[in-house]
């Protein structure tokens, strides 16, 4: 998975509005890994291992995507298995906005400032001096 992870994964956060929130902003958070359209068994085969997730097709590839970190599956793993590369930085990011999340202060305004700013750094915006 950590293999998988560094060339054909990805982890986001989604900050959209969202009029029936506090502060009109939802957050959301987003593990996926994306394979070509003939491994669809082997992506399926992930989400069954893991009991978490979904499996769609997008285009010509299948995405294993995963939306739901309260129960923590995908997450742990990859203390025991780290991801190489650049995305191990990503990886990082990722699990301080799911703390922000778990304790509720995205709830808060301090609390969705800093998502956005660790959103605002991570994937392709990351700063790599």
């Amino acid at each position: 998975m950590a293999g998988f992870t560094s060339a054909e994964g990805s982890f986001m956060i989604k900050v959209s509005n969202s009029p029936d929130r506090k502060l009109n902003k939802k957050v959301q958070l987003e593990f996926n890994l994306t394979q070509h359209a003939r491994d669809e068994k082997l992506m399926r085969s992930i989400a069954d291992y893991f009991q978490v997730g979904s499996v769609s097709l997008n285009r010509n590839a299948f995405v294993f995507r995963v939306l739901n970190f309260s129960e923590e599956i995908i997450l742990p793993l990859f203390i025991k298995h780290p991801i190489r590369g650049i995305k191990y930085f990503d990886y990082l990011d990722f699990l301080k906005a799911v703390e922000i999340i778990k304790n509720k202060n995205h709830l808060t305004l301090e609390g969705l400032e800093e998502i956005q700013k660790i959103k605002n750094g991570m994937n392709s915006r990351r700063d790599l001096r």
